[in-house]
């Protein structure tokens, strides 16, 4: 089964103490950052992998490595995949038997002619949307999208007009999520059952790994 967890930055700040608890692939990356906010961000999600991978009875510190397209995936297992997002006040881990991609985005004004570079069958679902809701609708597209690319990337890089992923794709799941705050998270999974709900997860649970 796909779990999907959630962690409020906002409501918990992570203390940047807990950057030595970080697994060594996610320390690298946080050590780069020099952007306090972008800090952050890398420090809760680096946090909230290696608590969803203990959940998983996995060690944090199995050796990840790069696909041609840039996902990571774990050098030494074919068993465990995962996923990782971060938006404003929010970070997201999913974990999964099979290649998953997850996403979370704010609801913010954005322009429509974003879906330009989406698949027609998208763009013709979103104007089909009554014009007050298709802020809201594009967000979810928007989060499917995401999520989807990050499930299927891999040895080659992927084209957001490839697919359509509004409608049902064959070896794939999808799930929306509305998130506290104005926000909105999908989950794109290969394997058979999702979450109803997110987990949101507790610094000291963090902490406590």
């Amino acid at each position: 089964m796909t779990a999907v967890y959630l962690y409020d930055l906002e409501a918990a700040p992570p203390d940047a103490a807990l950057a030595e608890r970080l697994p060594r692939w996610r320390r690298e990356r946080y050590d780069r950052l020099r952007n306090e906010a972008a800090r952050r961000e890398s420090l809760g999600a680096g946090l909230l992998f290696a608590y969803a991978m203990r959940r998983r009875g996995i060690s944090p510190e199995e050796p990840i490595q790069e696909l041609p397209a840039g996902k990571p995936v774990f050098a030494r297992r074919e068993d465990v995949f995962f996923s990782l997002s971060h938006s404003g006040r929010y970070v997201l881990c999913a974990v999964s038997g099979a290649p998953v991609g997850v996403d979370v985005q704010q609801i913010r004004p954005v322009r429509l002619s974003l879906v330009r570079r989406f698949h027609p069958a998208e763009q013709a679902w979103l104007e089909d949307r009554p014009e007050e809701e298709r802020q809201v609708a594009l967000f979810r597209l928007w989060t499917r999208k995401e999520a989807w690319v990050k499930a299927v990337s891999g040895d080659h890089f992927v084209s957001l007009s490839e697919a359509d992923v509004i409608h049902p794709l064959q070896g794939l799941l999808f799930r929306d999520y509305e998130v506290p705050g104005g926000y909105h998270a999908s989950v794109c999974a290969a394997e058979g059952e999702l979450p109803e709900e997110i987990q949101q997860i507790a610094l000291s649970e963090l902490s406590a790994i």
